[in-house]
């Protein structure tokens, strides 16, 4: 990799260390001879767009990573992952192998637990907020369409809807 572009990305980056560290793994999941088709895409985000500049790793999951990683961003932050991985687990769903490709990209992070060998779940408050508005994009204006409900005043909202219906 030559200085040009390390400079290029940095510039696009904005210097942001967070949007750097998760776009330096974002980068090395591909062949180098994508890198500049890749450079190209990025550059075209607004300078002061970082949730798009993160979302560049997140739109580069597979499905079922990128449904786990808006549960965690909306529901499991700051939660324990052995918990995370009971609630969510099924027959086809082993979310342990998800939650480690989430960490991989550097969405999500480990943090400790007052409990020996629990980890915690957590998301910089970036990542944390870009999830959301993935959610929020879903349906700006009626929140009972969304797949997730965040906040009181949503889940207010969507009641209120549903008790004026159903009287």
């Amino acid at each position: 990799m030559d200085k040009k572009f390390v400079e290029a990305i940095v510039q696009y980056a904005g210097g942001i260390p967070l949007v750097l560290e998760v776009w330096s793994r974002h980068f090395t999941d591909y062949d180098r001879n994508l890198w500049p088709s890749m450079l190209e895409t990025l550059k075209r985000i607004p300078h002061e767009d970082t949730q798009k500049k993160l979302r560049i790793s997140y739109d580069s999951l597979p499905k079922r990573a990128q449904n786990l990683f808006l549960d965690i961003a909306c529901f499991f932050h700051g939660m324990s992952k052995d918990l995370i991985v009971k609630v969510l687990q099924d027959e086809d769903f082993f979310p342990d192998v998800e939650i480690q490709n989430l960490v991989h990209k550097f969405l999500v992070k480990y943090a400790e637990s007052i409990y020996p060998g629990d980890k915690i779940l957590s998301l910089h408050n970036a990542i944390e907020e870009m999830g959301q508005e993935v959610v929020r994009q879903e349906d700006e204006d009626e929140p009972g369409k969304r797949t997730r409900l965040m906040g009181y005043r949503d889940v207010i909202r969507v009641l209120g809807d549903c008790s004026v219906k159903y009287h």
